[in-house]
């Protein structure tokens, strides 16, 4: 009797999602890898395209099979994500490919990896919205999507229009923020 050859189901949907937050409103964005030693630019396979929602927040897949994307790439690759008019670099993230049942599979695969700020130390920045994460009694705050440091006293924190702490900062607050690099300037929070 001859063995029949079962087809693989699906593959369609499978390929690379690329999200990441702390961008501006409606903000264009080029994504690049390098293929072969030279940069290469995949923003027109992308879908959507990558362009920043109305609360900075970037959402966008790579539609490729993960045979394919071995044989092209390798079991390694870093994205860059580049502002389509300055071509100023945003940020960079990893990604690796691992291979099914592989016995020595390092630790992280499977396991998504975050977008890595590349920031200025000199670079002003504003975010408004709510606080969805609060660390170390106030010392590093979430807000709007973006982390941030919060010094008892290079930081000015206001609470419903009068002068607060950090420690008074909680989840589910309305904020406005003005900061500089890493760290929050001016916090204002209902």
């Amino acid at each position: 009797k001859k063995k029949k050859k079962k087809k693989c189901k699906g593959g369609r949907g499978k390929g690379v999602w690329m999200v990441g937050s702390g961008l501006e409103p409606g903000q264009k964005v080029d994504v690049y890898v390098t293929m072969l030693g030279a940069e290469s630019d995949i923003s027109f396979m992308l879908r959507p395209k990558p362009k920043a929602d109305a609360k900075g927040w970037l959402k966008t897949s790579w539609e490729i099979r993960p045979k394919r994307f071995s044989r092209i790439f390798g079991d390694k690759l870093t994205f860059e994500f580049r502002d389509s008019k300055t071509q100023k670099l945003l940020a960079t993230a990893p990604l690796s490919v691992c291979k099914a049942g592989k016995k020595n599979a390092a630790p992280w695969c499977g396991s998504a990896k975050p977008l890595l700020p590349i920031e200025s130390k000199n670079k002003k920045w504003k975010v408004k919205g709510l606080v969805t994460k609060v660390k170390r009694g106030g010392r590093r705050v979430y807000i709007g999507g973006r982390k941030m440091k919060v010094s008892k006293s290079k930081t000015r924190v206001t609470i419903n229009g009068s002068k607060g702490k950090r420690s008074q900062i909680k989840v589910g607050m309305k904020c406005k923020v003005k900061g500089k690099g890493k760290r929050a300037k001016k916090i204002s929070c209902k």
